[in-house]
């Protein structure tokens, strides 16, 4: 991805991609207000919304950003959440961010704030939270992103380098994927009022008129969206209905449970959740302590691309709550597989780690990685809201839905609520019987040392060491599929040392028969994504999409996907269930309450839990 390449013009960034300046010479800020928060009739416009989206097709330097947080900010009357999805191709570095605002005083306070929560300059989807306002910025060029967005944005401002200068910015296709990302009646307010522009915007469905431009400009242009109907590139991906309810029963307290718990506590939500273990975090969110890190796989992996996402997320969710160290994580390119991964990245660059070496060999240094302690996290969410009833120690026997409400038989009691959230790691697919995910149950055995090697730092490789903490170090993770013994066994340990013997120089000191050690399960699937989002109806994917297999080409032929109500699942987390977790708990959220979804629709489709029927039914399988 190119970063952008700036001159300056006393105190005017320039682009030397575009030889054009990211602002107005007459006034950046005054600019803004006029074109993008008068054109949209802000604040006015939100003043009746509980949720309001923005969108931007330039980010540049941030400064509609900004003067929208300190909008934000400044109104009595405003929506509850405030939602700002921007895209830039060539994003600007901190320093050059910094050294653009330091010309406007006046947004000073809301920069501090943007300057922390900035991303590495990495391609895609980065979902910033500023408690009210959430920022979704994207990296990448406008059509991959714009068509790649789960979102219905209410009011946007087309910004960016003129017509002339950046045609693929303004033509009919870029339009046609703003229309599609919009929601009824919005509005679009931009400088430009060249002929293409008002004509694609004809083309499309948007109203225009022309007003009086900024300082020296003639004129500008103010639009409505007047014809409007949302299309889905695969209608069976496409997200649930939005529920009105806010009461909901989770199954399941490890970090997938009790995160999503604790998100939709946050908003309003009454929840119950439920597990057959008597404390929360007891199963396999119940290690001692565990690493936080993405999965690195060669660039431009879905899997990959998916967990680098997801780890942002999990950082930023953990780091607010204060739960967890993150000092960096190291991970050495331990074989061939991954040493090929370091090759790529190393002519690739990333700002989510550095390439690096030293005396063991080549690693990545991952510089937002950390640890936790699950356990100690999940009951921490748990017990973190007084919207949230956790129920411990209730064997879950079966569950019914009549009349708008779903109940959940226990062994202690019954539970009664409108929304139903599995997440009962390998165990949902028994309890939703009408599915079948071929989840698969993986016995991990992690060992305990004493402080055998001093670090700040996770270290992975084969196997990974985490700090010292409470008394222990704990290294691991073996990976066995199908094996039901739950006792800690000697030649697990001796496994464990051996995976993490880069580390030690003291491995013979320790007895693998006298190690102690924790014995959990993971659940996992084949193609290595979780199960994240609303569960299908699968009688009506059997027969809407029967003939997948000759039309997959014509999507408009297929009706909307057919969800069991208010159904949602979130499992198959794997060993990176830290942060795939985080992820999930968000999107679920989105898909409740009708908000952007964070994370790009590909990836979206990737963790839908109906894709393994679609692939059946494109294989042409009968069950």
């Amino acid at each position: 991805m190119k970063k952008a390449d700036l001159f300056w013009n006393e105190d005017t960034p320039i682009s030397k991609s575009f030889d054009e300046g990211y602002f107005s010479s007459h006034g950046g800020l005054e600019e803004s207000s006029y074109v993008f928060l008068n054109g949209n009739n802000l604040p006015n416009s939100w003043e009746e919304k509980q949720v309001f989206c923005i969108g931007e097709s330039g980010f540049g330097t941030g400064l509609n950003f900004l003067n929208v947080l300190k909008l934000y900010d400044e109104c009595k009357k405003k929506p509850k959440e405030l939602y700002f999805i921007s895209v830039e191709k060539e994003p600007l570095s901190l320093e050059d961010l910094k050294k653009a605002h330091s010309f406007f005083p006046e947004i000073s306070k809301y920069a501090k704030k943007l300057y922390h929560k900035y991303p590495p300059l990495s391609e895609g989807l980065h979902f910033l939270n500023f408690g009210s306002v959430k920022l979704i910025l994207c990296f990448g060029d406008i059509k991959d992103v714009f068509s790649n967005l789960t979102c219905k944005v209410n009011a946007w401002f087309l910004d960016g380098f003129s017509p002339s200068k950046n045609p693929d910015m303004w033509d009919e296709q870029t339009l046609k994927l703003i229309k599609n990302l919009s929601a009824k009646n919005a509005t679009l307010a931009t400088f430009s009022v060249a002929r293409v522009l008002r004509d694609n915007l004809n083309k499309v469905g948007f109203t225009w008129e022309k007003s009086k431009g900024f300082a020296n400009k003639k004129h500008m242009l103010k639009a409505t969206l007047t014809s409007h109907e949302a299309t889905f590139k695969k209608p069976w991906f496409a997200p649930p209905n939005p529920t009105k309810e806010r009461k909901a029963i989770i199954l399941g307290a490890g970090i997938a449970g009790a995160s999503l718990a604790y998100k939709l506590a946050q908003r309003g939500w009454e929840i119950d959740i439920i597990d057959k273990e008597k404390e929360a975090g007891s199963g396999g969110s119940g290690n001692h302590c565990g690493a936080v890190t993405p999965l690195i796989t060669l660039p431009q992996i879905e899997l990959g691309q998916m967990y680098e996402r997801a780890f942002l997320q999990a950082v930023d969710f953990y780091k607010g709550l204060g739960i967890g160290e993150f000092k960096g994580l190291k991970h050495y390119a331990y074989d061939k597989t991954y040493l090929k991964r370091w090759e790529a990245w190393a002519k690739r660059g990333s700002e989510i780690f550095s390439l690096c070496e030293d005396k063991i060999g080549k690693y990545f240094q991952v510089h937002q990685g950390g640890y936790l302690q699950p356990f100690r996290a999940c009951r921490d969410l748990v017990n973190g809201h007084e919207n949230i009833k956790f129920y411990g120690d209730c064997e879950i026997k079966s569950f019914t839905y009549e009349g708008g409400i779903y109940e959940v038989k226990t062994s202690k009691k019954t539970f009664q609520a409108p929304v139903l959230i599995v997440a009962l790691g390998v165990e949902s697919e028994k309890f939703l019987n009408s599915h079948s995910w071929n989840l698969q149950k993986i016995r991990g055995q992690v060992s305990f040392l004493d402080e055998a090697v001093k670090t700040e730092q996770p270290l992975c490789a084969k196997g990974y060491i985490c700090p010292y903490i409470d008394g222990r170090q704990v290294i691991g993770a073996t990976y066995i599929k199908d094996d039901e013994c739950l006792q800690v066994r000697a030649e697990d340990n001796e496994q464990n040392l051996a995976n993490v013997k880069e580390f030690l120089s003291c491995k013979s000191e320790y007895d693998p028969k006298k190690l102690e050690g924790r014995v959990s399960y993971r659940c996992s699937n084949s193609d290595r994504f979780p199960l994240i989002g609303a569960v299908g109806d699968v009688e009506f994917y059997k027969s809407e999409y029967k003939a997948l297999p000759w039309k997959k080409h014509k999507p408009h032929l297929f009706k909307k996907a057919k969800y069991l109500p208010n159904l949602f699942i979130s499992t198959a987390h794997g060993s990176r269930g830290l942060v795939s977790s985080i992820l999930g708990a968000n999107i679920i959220t989105a898909m409740l309450e009708d908000l952007p979804i964070p994370l790009e629709e590909s990836l979206l489709h990737a963790l839908h839990p109906e894709r393994f029927t679609i692939r059946r039914l494109q294989r042409q399988e009968v069950w």
